[in-house]
C-alpha cells in the first residue's frame, strides 16, 4: 500500500490497464527468447506518505518531506522462438509499473508492479480538508 499525492485528474489504475490492454505475460516454449519493452507513458510532481500502526489500532499517516514524481512505465514482454502446442505463447503482455522517483537526486524510490489480475484501485481519500488531493494505490490480491 503506498499513499500518494496526485493530481484529481487521475483514474482506476484498472482502467488504465484496460485502456493499454494489458495482458498476463506468457512464456514461450522450450528455446523461446523473451524481450522485455519498457515505455514511460505518464510522470508526474507527487509527493508520498507513509503509514505506521498504531497501538488504538488507527493508522498515523506521515508526509515524506523528499520532492518525488510518480513515473508510470509500461512493460511488455515479447516472447520469440520455438513454441509449445498452445498457440497463445507467443501473444504479447504487459504490466504497468508504478514508480515513485526522488526528484532531486532522480533514483527510483519505491516501484509497484500492477498486473491485470491484481484487481487493484485508485481511490481519493477523504481528509477532511477539501483542498488535499490524496489518493490510494492498491494492488494484489487482498489489498496488502
Amino acid at each position: 500500500v503506498l499513499p500518494v499525492i496526485v493530481p484529481p485528474t487521475m483514474s482506476n489504475a484498472q482502467d488504465l490497464l484496460s485502456i493499454l490492454g494489458g495482458g498476463a505475460i506468457r512464456s514461450g516454449g522450450r528455446g523461446a527468447t523473451t524481450s522485455v519493452s519498457e515505455k514511460s507513458i505518464l510522470t508526474f510532481k507527487a509527493g508520498k506518505m507513509t503509514t505506521e500502526l498504531r497501538p488504538n489500532g488507527k493508522y498515523l499517516v506521515t508526509p515524506d518531506t523528499r520532492r518525488g514524481e510518480i513515473n508510470l512505465v509500461w512493460s511488455t514482454a515479447a516472447v520469440t522462438g520455438r513454441t509449445s502446442s498452445n498457440n497463445n505463447n507467443n501473444s504479447n503482455g504487459g504490466h504497468l509499473k508504478v514508480e515513485w522517483r526522488d526528484r532531486r537526486t532522480h533514483a527510483v524510490v519505491n516501484t509497484i508492479n500492477v498486473f491485470p489480475e491484481d484487481d487493484a484501485t485508485f481511490e481519493r481519500v477523504e481528509t477532511g480538508k477539501e483542498e488535499d488531493r490524496v489518493y490510494l494505490l492498491q494492488c494484489g490480491q487482498g489489498h496488502e
